[in-house]
């Protein structure tokens, strides 16, 4: 685990990013610490170029799944009330009444499974914000090696 100041999160930072949120705080450190040894121990992340390779790929990871889904679902809720509304103008309401609170139940349940999706989207973005972290600082620490070692 890390232990210096250099290498260890800074608490003000984590404050920032999640304000009042302190199980994401305990999450951030947990995903911090699990990142840190998992890339410290990688023969690949020996350059900074590597380094920087590895953040591509994860901010381009991370800008992939920011997709949001909740446009679709106002839309299909907009489209349940317009059709609900024009088949209470309609002669057979009563069916159609029984259908469309079906059809209610229905879209209910696929905006729950939605929410449960964000949840994890959360942590996966947690996740990666850790990676991006844990990159920036071991590239910081490699050209501070570097640096001394040109100074020898």
């Amino acid at each position: 685990m890390p232990k210096t100041n250099d290498e260890r999160y800074n608490m003000d930072e984590l404050k920032k990013i999640h304000k009042e949120e302190i199980i994401d705080i305990e999450k951030y450190r947990e995903y911090y610490d699990y990142n840190f040894i998992f890339y410290n121990n990688m023969k690949e992340m020996n350059s900074i170029e590597n380094i920087r390779k590895e953040r591509a790929r994860i901010k381009s990871a991370l800008e992939s799944k920011n997709n949001p889904v909740t446009p679709f679902y106002i839309t299909l809720y907009a489209a349940f009330l317009t059709t609900f509304f024009g088949i209470i103008i309609s002669e057979l309401k009563i069916y159609f009444i029984i259908i469309e609170s079906f059809i209610l139940i229905f879209f209910i349940l696929i905006l729950g499974k939605a929410d449960k999706k964000s949840i994890e989207s959360k942590e996966y973005q947690i996740f990666c914000m850790t990676s991006l972290q844990v990159l920036d600082d071991i590239e910081r620490k490699k050209l501070r090696e570097r640096k001394y070692k040109k100074r020898k």
